[in-house]
Formats: C-alpha cells, sequence, structure tokens
C-alpha cells in the first residue's frame, strides 16, 4: 500500500502521467486492484500536497475576491479573472469526463495505447525547448487561453498524456513564464482531483470500503508528503525549463511498452 502511495505522489504532479503508469505496472507486475477507498485516499493526499504548496496564494486569491477595499480594486479584478480562467481550462475534462466515463476507463486495460500516449507526452515535452521564452503571468491569459490549456487538460483523461506535462507544455507555448505555467496548472488540478476523488469516492460507498482506517491516513501522508516534495523539484525546474529529462523518460517507457506489448 505504501508503495501505491509512493508511486502516486511521484507521478501526480511530474509530467511522466501517473494513469499511464497506472496501466503499464498493472499490467506487467499483475498488481491486485487496492481498491476505491484507497485510491481515494492516495488523490486526497495529493490534494492536500497542492493546497499546502500554494497555500499563500490561495490565501491571497480567496483575499481578493471577498475584499471590499475599494484601493484593491484591481487586485478584485485579476482575481476573478483568475477564477473565470480556472472554470474555463476546467470545463472541458469535466464534461467529455462524464460523457465518456466508460470509453475512457475501458483504456486502462490497453498498455498498448498508454505506451503510445507516453511517446507523445515525451515529444511535446522535447519540443517545448524550441519554444521561445514566456515573460507572461497567468493574471495575462484569456478565455481563450484558458480554454487552450483546458482542452490539453481535456487530452490527458488518455492514460499516459501526462496533465501537468500537457498543460504546461500548453501554457509555455501560450507566452507563460515557466513557473507560472506550472501555477495555472497546479491551480487547475484542484477542481480535477477534487472531482475524480468525489467520483470514485461515490462509487466506493457502493461496495464498502474494504481498507482499515489507519491505512487510509497512512496513504494520505505519504502520497501528500511525496507530492510535496515533487511538487516543490518541478517549480524549481519550471524555472529554466528543464522538461527535457522527463520527456526522454516518457519517450523510453513508451517505447518499451509498446514492444513488450507487441512482442
Amino acid at each position: 500500500m505504501l508503495l501505491l502511495a509512493v508511486a502516486q505522489g511521484l507521478t501526480e504532479f511530474l509530467p511522466v502521467s501517473s494513469s499511464g503508469h497506472l496501466v503499464i505496472l498493472g499490467a506487467w507486475l499483475q498488481l491486485p486492484d487496492p481498491g476505491a477507498f484507497l485510491e481515494v485516499a492516495l488523490h486526497f493526499g495529493t490534494l492536500l500536497a497542492v493546497v499546502f504548496f500554494f497555500r499563500r496564494d490561495l490565501l491571497a486569491l480567496t483575499r481578493s475576491l471577498v475584499t471590499r477595499d475599494p484601493e484593491a480594486r484591481d487586485e478584485r479584478r485579476a482575481g476573478w479573472r483568475l477564477v473565470t480562467a480556472l472554470v474555463v481550462g476546467t470545463l472541458p475534462a469535466a464534461v467529455i469526463g462524464l460523457l465518456y466515463k466508460d470509453s475512457l476507463e475501458a483504456l486502462f486495460d490497453r498498455p498498448f495505447v498508454a505506451g503510445i500516449a507516453l511517446m507523445a507526452t515525451g515529444s511535446l515535452l522535447l519540443g517545448t525547448r524550441l519554444w521561445p521564452g514566456g515573460r507572461r503571468g497567468v493574471e495575462s491569459l484569456g478565455g481563450g487561453g484558458a480554454l487552450v490549456i483546458g482542452l490539453a487538460q481535456m487530452c490527458a483523461l488518455v492514460p499516459g498524456l501526462s496533465r501537468s506535462g500537457l498543460t504546461i507544455a500548453a501554457g509555455l507555448w501560450l507566452g507563460l513564464r515557466g513557473e507560472e505555467a506550472g501555477r495555472f496548472s497546479f491551480f487547475l488540478s484542484l477542481p480535477a482531483i477534487l472531482g475524480a476523488t468525489l467520483l470514485t469516492g461515490l462509487d466506493a460507498l457502493e461496495v464498502g470500503a474494504g481498507i482499515g482506517m489507519l491505512s487510509l491516513i497512512a496513504g494520505i501522508l505519504v502520497s501528500a508528503a511525496v507530492g510535496f516534495a515533487c511538487l516543490t523539484w518541478l517549480m524549481l525546474l519550471l524555472k529554466s525549463r528543464k522538461l527535457a529529462g522527463f520527456g526522454y523518460y516518457c519517450l523510453a517507457v513508451g517505447a518499451a511498452t509498446v514492444l513488450i506489448t507487441l512482442a
């Protein structure tokens, strides 16, 4: 169980696709189904990691939305623009995920698809080296830019296409600074992870917990701690846009998966 928690924390934020690794490892190692409640715990742990890492930004955003100070009018407008961008960016994945839930879940039984998708993720990450460095901040994102990043997040519903990798790459392509692309990507992950946690939790309630409370707490703490460490590291890398290493890794794992599947 702790191994699964570590894997969740490592792959949820790094641009290597946690879903793709779940499919591939499950097929290669014949891992048993961890159970819905454990999945909820691990996702909730990574949610806590995002909230804690960006706690100051989230607090400042909340204050800007509720302030009545006339001198803070610009901050309030910027806050509402960011919230609007997050709503727009969340809609594509939310709509497609609900409409095609069964079809998307069926892809988790196909490691070949995950391998091809990982190779696509790797190619995209390597391609970010060719794009000129952006200087824009998150506050400059309009509805169109938020929609582009939201469509990238929607594509990541396919296992092997990294949510963080695609959304960060889209942000860089739109001219955001590396750390700003990461910040918007992980802000956008909050409703995505929360929605997935709630949906999994509702399914889990129908079948029962099947796991002890201590195991759930341990899973939450481990995935949160590992996720926070990975998030800290990635945000440092984004300042210098050093994503190529993740690209080579995804290409290698994806290619190996495709070859093994075809063998």
